[in-house]
């Protein structure tokens, strides 16, 4: 039978019967067990069937499973103070979205508005969405930056921003910087600390 799905994600479909996954143990219909070793993947880092998670999913939608247009809810206000909390940011304000493809797009688009589209840099190896502005990783809007390939990354401590490529950048023309600390789409690389700073 042919799929009725159509596969997007851009990597090769290997196992198309997973029917269970406990923590990261996987289970196909035919009983074979794998290792979800993903990294990125939605809140697969939390593991599947997480209990924590479960029951509080469950204690929510038994109270409400979504908000409107014009009403909401005590738990969104409570969330939005947890989290600027943790990030050191008291004085702001939260969006909830529904991925990190729509928080990304939402951001640079703001960022463009606020900046007079402005060009955004970033890094060569950065993943952070799969539509939108945050997915046109070749527009003339964006600056890459390949710290892997450049040449003073091959010592110990890392690129160290001073070589021939970096200097090529046009900071002058650059009013955002999006930072995805390890590119999560595939194998996960993470920049020095010394390029980060």
């Amino acid at each position: 039978m042919k799929s009725k799905i159509i596969w997007s994600i851009g990597h090769q479909l290997k196992i198309p019967n997973i029917i269970k996954a406990t923590n990261c143990e996987l289970v196909d219909s035919n009983g074979n067990k794998y290792k979800d070793l993903e990294s990125g993947v939605w809140c697969t880092s939390v593991g599947h069937g997480n209990p924590r998670v479960k029951q509080t999913m469950l204690e929510q939608i038994n109270k409400i499973t979504h908000t409107g247009f014009v009403y909401s809810n005590p738990i969104i206000e409570t969330s939005a103070s947890k989290v600027l909390k943790i990030t050191g940011l008291n004085g702001g304000k939260c969006e909830f979205l529904c991925s990190g493809s729509e928080a990304v797009e939402f951001c640079v688009r703001g960022a463009k508005t606020i900046t007079d589209n402005a060009k955004v840099f970033t890094f060569a190896d950065s993943y952070f969405g799969a539509y939108g502005d945050a997915a046109q990783k070749e527009h003339p809007d964006w600056v890459r930056y390949n710290w892997q390939d450049c040449g003073c990354s091959l010592n110990e401590s890392g690129c160290q921003a001073n070589c021939e490529e970096f200097l090529k950048i046009p900071f002058s023309e650059i009013k955002t910087f999006l930072f995805e600390p390890g590119s999560s789409s595939g194998l996960v690389y993470f920049p020095s600390q010394n390029l980060i700073q």
